[in-house]
C-alpha cells in the first residue's frame, strides 16, 4: 500500500499503516498481490485532485475508489479524513478497522445484483418495476457495505468498527446508513467472501 502522506505530516496514521500492511502480506493473499495498486492518503491532500467532494468524503472517516485517474493509470486509493477522526476521537484500532473495511471494498467486494432497470428490462423482456429497482440498489449498496465490513471483522476489529459507526452517528448528528443490517452481519457467524473488484 503506497502512502501520499508523509510521516512528518500524520505519523500516527503512516505507523498504522505500515502495522496493516506488515499484517496483510503474511494473512491476505489477495492483498498481497494487489497491495502495490493501492494507495492511501488524507483528505487534504486529496482536495487538489477532487474540488467536488462527494459528501461521503467531508461527512465521514474514510472513503475507498477503486478506478481513480492519476499520472495517465488507474488506481485504487483509500482516502482518511483525518481531521474528522481527531475530531471524534477515534482510537487506533478504530482507524485500523476503517482502512480494513476501505480495503474490503477493494479487496472483498460484492458482485451486485443487476439492477432491472428500464433498458434492462426491455432487454431481457421482462416487466419493468421502479420499486424493484430501487429494491434492488439498495439490497447492493447493504451487501456492499457488509461485505467490507467482514473484511475488517476477519481480522479481529468487527467491533472497533461498530465503535466507529456509534462516534460517526454522534458526530455527524445523522442516521448512519443499514446500521441495524450492519451490526448485525459484524455480530453473527455468517461469512461474507468477495472478490477484488
Amino acid at each position: 500500500m503506497i502512502k501520499f502522506f508523509s510521516e512528518e505530516e500524520q505519523p500516527e496514521l503512516f505507523q498504522i499503516v505500515d502495522e496493516i500492511h506488515d499484517f496483510l502480506l503474511e494473512e491476505c493473499p489477495k492483498y498481497t498481490e494487489y497491495n502495490e495498486n493501492i494507495h492511501i492518503t488524507t483528505l487534504n491532500e486529496m482536495r487538489p485532485y477532487m474540488p467536488n467532494l462527494t459528501p461521503a468524503l467531508e461527512y465521514g472517516f474514510g472513503y475507498s475508489i477503486s478506478n481513480h485517474p492519476r499520472n495517465g493509470a488507474k488506481i485504487r486509493i483509500i482516502v482518511i479524513n483525518t481531521e474528522k477522526c481527531l475530531e471524534a476521537e477515534i482510537t487506533n484500532r478504530e482507524t485500523k478497522s476503517l482502512i480494513l473495511h476501505e480495503l474490503g471494498h477493494l479487496l472483498n467486494w460484492c458482485e451486485p445484483i443487476p439492477i432491472p432497470h428500464y433498458l434492462y428490462c426491455v432487454k431481457n423482456k421482462l416487466d419493468y418495476n421502479i420499486t424493484a429497482e430501487e429494491e434492488t440498489k439498495i439490497i447492493n449498496n447493504v451487501n456492499n457495505e457488509i461485505y467490507a465490513d467482514y473484511y475488517a471483522k476477519q481480522f479481529g476489529y468487527g467491533e472497533d468498527l461498530i465503535s466507529s459507526f456509534d462516534k460517526h452517528i454522534l458526530m455527524f448528528e445523522e442516521p448512519f446508513g443499514f446500521y441495524e443490517q450492519r451490526v448485525e452481519s459484524i455480530q453473527n457467524e455468517e461469512e461474507y467472501i468477495g472478490i477484488v473488484k
